[in-house]
Parts: structure tokens; sequence; C-alpha cells
């Protein structure tokens, strides 16, 4: 029998932990967060609150199993981050422009899918759905160039407004879907990190997933 281990953690957001003074996305405080579930939840309950793009590279069940509550006054998106990330120490976030990444701190970036670079990457005006289905199939291409075609259903979403068109050249796959997930300004992709070599039969939401804020809360 497989057994799950969870950890629960309360976190109560000190004025210790708001004393930063970060600009940008990064000063943008809340009169109040509270939530309480999985990891991954809470970090998109930030996202959401905070209407901050985020790219979540996922590399194990631990943001999924781990559970957190949070409950804070005056919260800073620095603080909301970190007390999160105080039960699952094992991952990190940055800022990468207008996107807060988080990934394990011992992910080999430069050996995934996500680290491929893409050689012209353009698309008139569309929805993030189709810009990452699109993005999915330029890779895939792009390592089997005699591929015949692909077949899949997307899932449509009253958030995935149409973005403006798009022209990106030598980017990685992952400066791609940052660009989408900001342009679309309430959303974020979530990513599992395969090696680059292992994801040539595999499908869109096997590697990643895009995930739009609903309008955004305070008290979940």
């Amino acid at each position: 029998m497989r057994y799950l281990k969870l950890f629960a953690i309360v976190l109560l957001l000190t004025p210790e932990l708001l004393s930063q003074t970060p600009s940008g996305p990064l000063s943008k405080k809340m009169p109040q967060l509270r939530f309480r579930g999985s990891a991954v939840e809470a970090l998109l309950c930030i996202g959401q609150t905070f209407q901050v793009p985020l790219g979540i590279i996922s590399s194990d069940s631990l943001l999924t199993n781990t559970q957190v509550s949070l409950n804070g006054v005056d919260v800073g998106l620095p603080s909301a981050l970190d007390s999160v990330l105080l039960s699952v120490t094992s991952y990190k976030w940055s800022a990468v422009n207008n996107v807060i990444m988080l990934e394990k701190k011992d992910t080999k970036l430069a050996n995934t899918y996500l680290n491929i670079i893409v050689p012209d990457f353009e698309a008139s005006s569309d929805t993030a759905e189709h810009l990452s289905a699109k993005l999915w199939m330029t890779i895939e291409l792009q390592i089997d160039p005699k591929r015949g075609g692909f077949a899949g259903v997307l899932h449509p979403n009253a958030a995935d407004k149409v973005l403006p068109s798009i022209s990106l050249k030598n980017k990685h796959v992952y400066e791609i879907l940052n660009w989408i997930v900001a342009e679309n300004g309430s959303a974020a992709w979530i990513a599992k990190p395969w090696p680059a070599d292992q994801i040539q039969d595999l499908g869109m939401y096997d590697l990643w997933n895009i995930v739009f804020y609903s309008p955004a809360e305070t008290d979940h």
C-alpha cells in the first residue's frame, strides 16, 4: 500500500515578514489573505488575489500533498509566497519580468523540454489556450519534423481572452509560456519537467496546463 505523507502548517503573516520593500508586481499588498488547502492551490490563490501570472514547475506531488493555511492582514506578495514555501522548503520562487516562477531548488531546467529553444514562434491574435496548443505542436514538430498530425480537445474558458499577435524568436519554451500568461494577466501555467528526449508521444496536457484565475477574492 502506498502512503502519501501530508504536511500541515498554519501560518500567520506577521509584520516581520512584511518588512521587505520590493518594487513592481512584488510591491503589491492585500488588506487580507485567508486560505486553507494544498500548497499548489495556495499559490494559485495568491496569483489570483494579487492578479500576478505564475509559472509553476511541479517536479513531484509535494505541492499537491502539502496542506497550508494562510491568515494574514496587510499581506505583501513576497511574504505570501515565502509563507507557502515554508512548508515546501525544496521549492523556490523568482520574479521573471512580470511572472512569478516556482520550481524545485534542484530542478535541472536545462535537461527538460521547457528549455528547448524555439527559433521562430509566430501567431496572429488568439486565445491563451490556442497559443498554448500551437506552442506544443511547434516543439513536437521541432523534435519530429515527420510527424503527420495532431489530435486533441481544448478546454474553453470564459477567462481565456484573445491576446495580441505574437512574434518571438529564439526563446525557450518556458519564456513563451510566460509571455502567454503575462499577456492574459490572470492566468498561470503548471508544467511537469519531462526530459526533452521523452516528450515525443506526450500530449499538451501531459506537459503543461494553463489555469485561468477567477475574479480576485481575498477570502477562500
